[in-house]
């Protein structure tokens, strides 16, 4: 009998290390003894995320690595201290508990036991994350008390923002923002050059191009420089409370009417005559952004940037044709230099008609040209027979085990008809095993047709129809190229280009098949009507016009 394998996971919030709480190397060797407990069970890997909060499950690297290996069938027994430890949302809970179900791994709290997948085990689980969730609340609520009462005086409470630094009243004790002059200088630059007149980009393009910095050592991009512009912390005010439910809902969705804005105790870096000559600039150059095609763009997220490897973003330009007429020309470009300048990248534009047909012309190519549907037959075919082996060996296995319950039920029933005494605890033991068996019958049943549908494997002919029908269907649609979008998103990894003299680019599409079909899709690119194909870095070449 193998192993189980074990994972622990821990975890301590901030608030847990101030108050003491049970640190995650208590929560580790409490786990790992009672991992040396269980003759059956081997310690397989530790996740951790110290430092952060239990409020959700994302912008966790410990848990999503766990939940990514538990998806990878590498994990039987989860281990917490506390099921807290995991998540304090029930929401979360209910996705972890039913994600863990699926995958057959069991979640075990050595406070408060293992989810039993039952509707009572469930119910059990659900209750504790709400206590957990109505704890974090609580929490949340005191300390945004005590947060509200300090803005109400005047008082920063988040991490300074670019030109302060926090620190401490030397005089009170109390936490407040000094000004960092480095940083302050930076500031009072932004203000200045949008009193000029300079829009967003302009402003974070002139600043990474001086070599500046965010706070976090980025470049700047045109939503640092606005965020900076409007923020009044830097004019000495506080408000508190103007973004409400952030995270869910964004900076736009999430303002609320009721916020508090009073007079700060920090040092001003920006005068209110700077402030209101920038916004007054501002008001005057600002315009609702521009959505460029929306569905239209089908290469969205596909496109690569050939010199940093970023998306491409559209925009249009507007150019003169020799009859003097103007036109705005739809194109690609990157989407690092649009929103931080020429310091970071360039724009590398690319017109989106030319590269989309060619694309378009391409995979239709592919799908009529290189016997891809046969490609694929011949993958499942493989994929099949190594599936049924794993079946059959699972059915073997659930066989065994019947014949092994259905024994011990023979033996309870002979018992019960021969000794009166020993009758109803032989048919309560005869009862379980049922229970056991109707599982069993259930799971075989289930492997069965499983096995049945993978015998339902379309012909290669078949496959090339639909894959045609498919794409002639999508490429006759017009103004909405939702579903071309997603068949492309399923097809393809990337596109990427490179330019060469003459202004021409060579292509390479990048597909999403396994490197088995990859390498005979090289071999079929071989062929005279596939001479120079760009789907496997081939030296095909197109010329724009």
């Amino acid at each position: 009998m193998s192993n189980i394998r074990a994972a622990i996971y821990t975890r301590v919030s901030t608030e847990d290390q101030a108050n003491g709480g049970f640190s995650m190397q208590a929560q580790e060797d409490t786990a790992k003894e009672y991992i040396s407990n269980k003759d059956d069970m081997v310690l397989v890997k530790v996740y951790s995320d110290p430092g952060l909060s239990g409020k959700s499950i994302q912008g966790r690297p410990g848990l999503n690595r766990l939940l990514e290996d538990t998806k990878k069938g590498l994990i039987d027994f989860v281990i917490v201290w506390k099921f807290s430890r995991m998540t304090r949302d029930v929401g979360d809970m209910v996705e972890l508990t039913n994600l863990f179900a699926k995958y057959k791994v069991t979640l075990h709290s050595l406070s408060e036991g293992s989810v039993q997948d039952t509707a009572t085990g469930r119910l059990q689980t659900n209750m504790m994350a709400s206590l957990n969730q109505y704890e974090r609340e609580n929490i949340a609520e005191n300390v945004s008390s005590g947060m509200l009462k300090r803005a109400k005086i005047g008082y920063y409470n988040t991490k300074a923002p670019l030109g302060y630094i926090n620190n401490f009243d030397p005089k009170t004790g109390v936490k407040i923002i000094t000004v960092e002059p480095l940083e302050a200088k930076i500031v009072q630059k932004i203000f200045t050059l949008s009193k000029q007149g300079n829009g967003y980009r302009a402003i974070a393009n002139r600043l990474n191009h001086d070599g500046l910095q965010t706070k976090g050592g980025n470049s700047f991009s045109t939503d640092a420089v606005k965020t900076i512009l409007n923020n009044k912390t830097y004019i000495g005010k506080i408000q508190w409370g103007k973004y409400k439910n952030y995270a869910k809902l964004g900076r736009n969705q999430g303002v609320s009417d009721d916020y508090i804005e009073v007079d700060g105790k920090h040092q001003p870096i920006i005068t209110q005559e700077l402030w209101n000559a920038a916004h007054k600039q501002m008001a005057k150059t600002s315009k609702k952004p521009q959505t460029y095609g929306g569905n239209q763009n089908v290469l969205t997220g596909i496109l690569r940037c050939p010199q940093c490897g970023g998306s491409m973003a559209v925009s249009y330009q507007s150019r003169k044709l020799k009859s003097g007429e103007k036109v705005r020309v739809r194109q690609y470009s990157c989407a690092q230099f649009r929103t931080k300048g020429s310091a970071v990248c360039s724009a590398n534009s690319i017109h989106a008609d030319d590269i989309e047909d060619f694309v378009s012309t391409r995979i239709l190519l592919l799908i009529k040209g290189t016997g891809f549907g046969e490609k694929v037959v011949k993958q499942l075919e493989i994929s099949k027979t190594e599936k049924i082996k794993e079946f059959d060996q699972i059915s073997n296995k659930i066989e065994s085990q019947q014949k092994q319950l259905i024994t011990k039920i023979e033996k309870y029933q002979t018992i019960a008809a021969s000794d009166p005494d020993l009758k109803q605890a032989m048919l309560n033991q005869e009862a379980h095993l049922r229970e056991s068996l109707n599982d069993l019958n259930s799971r075989m049943n289930e492997i069965q047709l499983q096995i049945q549908n993978l015998s339902n494997i379309p012909s290669s002919t078949t496959v090339d129809e639909v894959m045609e029908m498919t794409y002639d269907s999508l490429i006759k649609r017009k103004g909405d190229n939702t579903a071309i979008k997603a068949f492309y998103n399923s097809l393809i990894s990337s596109v990427t280009f490179e330019r060469h003299a003459n202004r021409k680019k060579t292509v390479k599409i990048d597909l999403k098949v396994s490197d088995d079909l990859v390498d005979e899709l090289k071999e079929a690119d071989k062929k005279d009507e596939l001479k120079g194909s760009p789907f496997f870095g081939g030296e095909f070449v197109f010329k724009l016009y």
